[in-house]
């Protein structure tokens, strides 16, 4: 008889060597009995050895530090917030100063204008007399 060693049993050649008798020399078993061994064997074979277990951690571990930001990684972030804020302060600034310099250009051209107008004004005057 071939010697089989644990890492080569599959839940199907279980089934096979406890249905044809192969390994042991009792009968084989009811049907029922021998579906819950199947079912037990199968938990014991797919359940994680410690070694694997460990692994799993270990990787697991790996990763939260991979995701976890460096103290220069924040020191980063923080100052680019910082400047994000500045800059948002600038922004305004700048665009109250470009505010207020419309408004000049606006009140420049009305009084232009009215310039304009009273020299047209005084003009006609002294061209009547």
């Amino acid at each position: 008889m071939a010697l089989i060693r644990p890492h080569q049993l599959t839940p199907l050649s279980i089934s096979i060597r406890y249905r044809s008798g192969i390994g042991s020399n009792t009968p084989p078993f009811k049907s029922r009995i021998e579906e819950d061994d199947l079912k037990d064997l199968e938990a014991l074979l797919n359940k994680k050895s410690i070694k694997e277990l460990q692994k799993s951690k270990t990787g697991e571990e790996l990763l939260d530090l991979i995701h976890c930001p460096t103290a220069k990684e924040t020191t980063v972030t923080a100052k680019v917030d910082q400047l994000r804020g500045g800059n948002a302060s600038l922004y305004k600034q700048l665009s109250d100063a470009n505010q207020q310099f419309h408004e000049a250009a606006t009140d420049y051209r009305v009084l232009k204008s009215d310039v304009e107008a009273l020299t047209v004004k005084k003009y006609r005057k002294k061209v009547t007399q």
